[in-house]
């Protein structure tokens, strides 16, 4: 539910600003944002908000100078990355969590010295989470942007959105696959990623071997 509301905030022209747990509301199965005081909007764009949001779902950067669309990707990928982690394994919030830190304390993560960061990327790989690895790695991003964000959660969400044969492409230091029209199909998301034969392919996630099928699930861990 959060990713389909991630994916529907990332395709607006406005963002939220102050993205948290407590600005979210669970409403009659669907999700609901309040509390919209660091709001961005293409009207404001020359306006000096007057906050930058919640500093436990900000990157460390976050200032007042960087006020525009994409002022909610940090705090997207660190309330996703959360909630697959503890999906994977609620025990990480006794761990890790607290009344103020979800589970990834943001200057930590950015600043690649986070426990809590290597623990989900071990969960990550070991179950074969190529989205989740994606999301924690992201969080080590020196700016509170984060590029191919849309794309991945569009993944997510509704998964793979052509038919054909799947060939895979290499985006930066990830691999994805896209179809013969270059169009891509499953986002970089994998270490190394195989051609397909028998409709099955050979990834890697974090230095863990999987095989996904051509839906891009994991099919055999």
């Amino acid at each position: 539910m959060f990713d389909t509301m991630a994916l529907d905030l990332l395709q607006q022209e406005w963002a939220h600003g102050d993205l948290k747990p407590g600005n979210i509301i669970a409403d009659g199965g669907r999700l609901r944002l309040i509390d919209y005081d660091a709001v961005y909007y293409p009207a404001a764009a020359s306006f000096t908000p007057d906050e930058c949001g919640t500093p436990h779902y900000q990157h460390p950067r976050r200032n007042k100078e960087l006020y525009g669309k994409r002022i909610d990707d940090y705090s997207i990928a660190i309330i996703s990355a959360t909630l697959r982690a503890l999906a994977h394994d609620p025990g990480l919030y006794r761990q890790y969590g607290s009344k103020d830190i979800f589970l990834f304390d943001p200057a930590k993560a950015a600043e690649g010295r986070s426990e809590a960061c290597r623990a989900a990327l071990k969960i990550a790989a070991d179950n074969g989470d190529a989205i989740l690895h994606r999301l924690v790695t992201s969080l080590h991003s020196p700016t509170p942007e984060i590029d191919g964000l849309e794309e991945l959660f569009s993944f997510a969400v509704s998964g793979i959105d052509s038919t054909g044969s799947l060939t895979p492409y290499r985006h930066g230091y990830l691999w994805g696959y896209q179809t013969s029209t270059d169009i891509t199909a499953i986002p970089p998301l994998y270490d190394t990623a195989l051609e397909f034969s028998e409709n099955l392919a050979a990834v890697t996630i974090g230095g863990a071997n999987h095989f996904i099928d051509t839906d891009g699930k994991l099919c055999i861990n």
